[in-house]
């Protein structure tokens, strides 16, 4: 009878965690993907292709058996599927180690739906992505490590930990430091490590390198792509890949004071993503009694090296990368809720926050949307066929590579991915631009607008950028109106607007100036274009300016054409973008010439958008905004 109670009293609480997991993210799974990585994984799937760098051999072997299960449905929901069942998953592997730790029912269940609810696991179990399958890893490895400080010694436990360890390395190399955190297991281990088997523990190595040979098996195949501009041939190159030393350039490569200020954004953020508690009784458990101390030090080291990543990594996705650190916290916070020593106190506090927070994700956490598949159509509308297109990596080509491959999407165009521009890049695009026209939104890098005009003009073209020959003239006559004149120093500007009536949210607004007159005028001048509600008031969304074009013209002319001499005549074509979330009503279009010396104004628009990216206007604190 006592071991069917326990039975039970385990049993119950799984069946509630995988009821909270399908019931909060099983509605909301949809066949969509996001701006980065889950249209990658959908396409690397569908074509066997290896994804970015580590290349994640086990996830996307995974992803390609679950994608092949018959059943109907769309690419993008049999995988998305697949991430909450692994999210969910993770979900119970975490109570079993928070009961293993001799925590109460309660405050282990309260810690899991805390992290099931917050904003950042929701999202990662709903759309195919790597970090909650990760965190599972990271569990099972805990799990060992409690095993050891137990004195357990058998056969399978080595299994497991050669298993373990070798699939979360060829996971993600960072799991080498999470593994670290053994030591405070088995400092408190009163047997030997001798006595666990050797054999077991290297046929564990042997079975869990199985993934990452495959990896380098693929990496080999002429065949294969990368969809990353990533060579992965030979040893070397699988190394890069597997290492993910690829993207050493982004890591530590932030100020100090960016880094410091990211910690405090990042604070702020969790108290936002979690229950309000989460954060204050993670670091009291700190302080609280000696019990399970091993396992307090190994989750809060697995917490600072996630931390630690984060806060120093040039990244797009950040953010999403910070679930370690949420488990981590959720389930120190765990260990405070369990310290409480009335039990019928205890159980309604975590009562309470299971029921509250459950409502509050059931209620607040939205499907994931269709902005990125919507916006790549966008972007690519106005292409001219049989163009070549630069693209950026993180943000444009996954989401266009995944249409391309599900509805043949503008497979009329040529693909150029860049990572960097230099020397070599621009020889090559100059070679291409001679047999067909060359477009680019210039998101990526951040040098790339000013490394294309020494040799070619940037003329606006919808959502993006047409690479012009630096030797023509971009010269047009728009029909200017008299009051459309205006005297700049010594030189003249004439505006002509699209006289389109009416425009829809997404769409782009044209408008085109003409310069004539000295060569420092037009280096001096400042564009500001705004379009304003009927109050004349400037469009924003989440106190960030939208719906306008603030430029300095001469950036995006060859800078040969501007030495060409003094007088000048260039037509400077724009193009703004309305809005995607306009609502219905009547706007206005403002336009304003000034000098760098005009302090009204200021001398800098790129402090109001100028060169800053269209899916990070915020900078690199975007990532906890």
């Amino acid at each position: 009878m006592k071991r069917l109670l326990a039975v039970c009293s385990s049993f119950f609480p799984v069946l509630l965690i995988i009821a909270l997991g399908a019931i909060l993210f099983f509605p909301k799974i949809t066949d969509n993907i996001g701006w980065y990585n889950s249209g990658e994984f959908v396409a690397a799937a569908m074509t066997g292709d290896v994804p970015h760098a580590p290349g994640y051999p086990l996830f996307t072997r995974m992803l390609e058996l679950f994608l092949n299960l018959p059943f109907e449905s769309g690419q993008a929901f049999k995988l998305n599927l697949l991430s909450s069942l692994i999210a969910i998953f993770a979900g119970v592997m975490m109570f079993f180690l928070l009961r293993m730790a001799s925590l109460p029912i309660l405050p282990a269940l309260a810690a899991v739906t805390l992290l099931f609810t917050g904003q950042t696991w929701f999202d990662q179990a709903v759309l195919v992505e790597v970090y909650c399958f990760e965190v599972l890893l990271i569990v099972c490895g805990l799990m060992v490590g409690l095993k050891l400080e137990q004195g357990e010694s058998g056969k399978g436990l080595a299994f497991a930990a050669g298993l373990i360890g070798t699939l979360g390395v060829g996971h993600r190399p960072t799991f080498a430091l999470y593994a670290a955190t053994l030591f405070f297991f088995i400092r408190n281990r009163r047997n030997p490590l001798s006595e666990l088997s050797l054999s077991a523990f290297l046929l564990g190595v042997l079975v869990g390198i199985l993934p990452s040979l495959d990896l380098y098996f693929r990496l080999q195949s002429p065949d294969r792509l990368l969809l990353d501009p990533q060579v992965g041939r030979g040893l070397t190159g699988f190394l890069k890949v597997y290492t993910g030393t690829v993207y050493s350039g982004g890591l530590f490569s932030l100020g100090v004071d960016e880094v410091f200020r990211r910690l405090g954004h990042f604070l702020g953020y969790v108290l936002e993503d979690l229950s309000l508690v989460v954060l204050p009784a993670a670091i009291l458990a700190l302080f609280l009694k000696k019990a399970q101390l091993p396992l307090k030090k190994a989750l809060l080291t697995t917490g600072m090296i996630n931390l630690i990543f984060v806060l120093n990594y040039n990244a797009f996705e950040a953010q999403s990368m910070l679930l370690p650190c949420l488990f981590a916290l959720t389930c120190l916070a765990a260990f405070s809720f369990a310290e409480v020593k009335n039990t019928v106190v205890r159980n309604v506090i975590c009562l309470l926050l299971i029921l509250t927070s459950a409502l509050s994700a059931w209620v607040s956490h939205e499907p994931p949307g269709s902005e990125a598949i919507a916006t790549c159509k966008r972007i690519f509308k106005n292409v001219p066929g049989r163009s070549m297109v630069l693209l950026s990596n993180d943000v444009e080509f996954r989401p266009y590579y995944y249409l391309r491959l599900k509805e043949n999407f503008r497979n009329d165009l040529a693909v150029q991915l860049v990572d960097e521009i230099g020397p070599q890049e621009l020889n090559t695009i100059g070679k291409i631009s001679e047999k067909m026209p060359v477009w680019g939104t210039l998101i990526y890098p951040q040098n790339a607008l000013s490394q294309l005009v020494a040799s070619f003009s940037a003329e606006p073209f919808g959502y993006g950028y047409r690479l012009v020959d630096g030797s023509q003239s971009i010269d047009r006559a728009p029909d200017f109106e008299a009051d459309q004149t205006l005297t700049l120093g010594k030189s003249q500007l004439g505006l002509a607007l699209n006289k389109r009536l009416k425009v829809s949210p997404g769409d782009v607004i044209e408008y085109e100036y003409l310069f004539q007159g000295e060569v420092n005028d037009f280096v001096n001048l400042h564009t500001w274009a705004f379009l304003l509600d009927e109050n004349s008031r400037v469009l924003h969304e989440n106190g960030l300016a939208v719906g306008h074009d603030c430029h300095i013209p001469a950036r995006f002319f060859c800078q040969k054409l501007l030495q060409s001499g003094k007088q000048l005549s260039l037509t400077v074509k724009r193009a703004l973008i309305v809005p995607d979330n306009l609502p219905p009503g009547n706007y206005q279009l403002r336009i304003k010439f000034s000098t760098a010396a005009d302090s009204a104004w200021g001398a800098k628009p790129e402090r109001h958008l100028q060169m800053v990216n269209y899916f990070n206007l915020d900078g690199f604190l975007e990532v906890f905004k």
